[in-house]
This record gives structure tokens, sequence and C-alpha cells, in this order.
């Protein structure tokens, strides 16, 4: 379902059919996960930038304060706010 609904949207978007022969699909090991039920939501968006941009999976239940106030950030300031590997600083892209 995920597939296709990315397959749709790109569609949807740039009028050009997907292709995911320069994606890899796999599992990850070792994926950090939510000591509650509130905060998968923070957890999967942290998670998939990480494994995006090749960093580590440091996140922990301890960092999801400041992640939900870089998401916030984010969405507010219309900033890609991006968190480093030490999970202790943040870089700003315009």
């Amino acid at each position: 379902p995920l597939r296709r609904w990315v397959e749709r949207i790109y569609h949807d978007r740039s009028k050009c059919k997907f292709s995911w022969s320069d994606w890899v699909i796999g599992e990850a090991a070792n994926v950090p996960q939510q000591s509650n039920h509130v905060d998968c939501g923070v957890f999967m968006l942290v998670t998939a930038d990480r494994l995006a941009r090749g960093l580590p999976l440091v996140h922990g239940q301890k960092d999801i304060g400041r992640f939900r106030v870089l998401i916030h950030q984010s969405i507010i300031e219309d900033k890609v706010l991006l968190d480093t590997p030490t999970v202790s600083s943040q870089i700003i892209l315009d």
C-alpha cells in the first residue's frame, strides 16, 4: 500500500511515472522504539530522516521533546531543520 501511495502522489504532482529502480528497499536493524503509545509518529519521522541521510540511529525516548520542537519549527518557519548525528545541535537549510 505504501508503494502505491508514493507512486500515485508522485504521478499526481509531477505527471510522470515513478521509478523504484534507484531505491534500496529493505529492513533496518536495531531501530529505536518509543516506550509509549503517543510518540510513534515522531520516531518514524526521525528514523526516516536519519536513514535517508545515512546517519546512525542514535535517537531515543529522551530526545523526543527536542525532536517535537524541531518538527514544529520546521513547519512554522518553512525550513528544514536537520539534526546532527550527535543529537546535540541542528543545521538550518533554506
